[in-house]
């Protein structure tokens, strides 16, 4: 928003003093922003008569409240671009990870999670080993195993 913008605003704010708080009212005592919330997904509109799936209160997948004052941000996390009524409300760490599984780099992160563990392991088996604790034996033994 320009300069010319915010200040042409705030003039109309100054000089309308109740207004602007009656238009606000009347907005949400129709349900104006949860209508709105339920219908569109970013910046795309629903079709009429279809909505999003009831909002609960927590998110889905996790069960932490969401959406309330001081509580996390809900976002609606849908499958496909061509059904957007189709979705699950989520907190944003739950919906990182779902946009994450729907990249398919769940899979991909799981693998380098357990190279990374067992790389860790091993380095901390070779520092026992140099303080004499453990054999260089029990730790082929112990990778032979797996």
């Amino acid at each position: 928003m320009s300069n010319v913008d915010s200040e042409r605003k705030k003039r109309w704010g100054d000089a309308h003093p109740n207004r602007r708080k009656e238009i606000t009212k009347k907005y949400l005592d129709n349900g104006g922003s949860e209508r709105k919330m339920m219908r569109r997904v970013g910046h795309t509109y629903l079709p009429n008569g279809e909505t999003k799936r009831p909002f609960l209160g927590f998110c889905e997948v996790c069960g932490v409240p969401i959406g309330g004052e001081g509580e996390g941000h809900r976002n609606y996390h849908h499958w496909e671009d061509d059904m957007l009524a189709m979705g699950i409300w989520l907190c944003n760490g739950c919906h990182r990870m779902a946009e994450g599984a729907d990249k398919g780099l769940t899979d991909i992160y799981l693998k380098e999670r357990a190279e990374i563990e067992k790389a860790y392991a091993l380095k901390q088996l070779r520092k026992l080993v140099e303080l004499g604790i453990v054999s260089e034996m029990d730790i082929l033994t112990l990778d032979r195993e797996k």
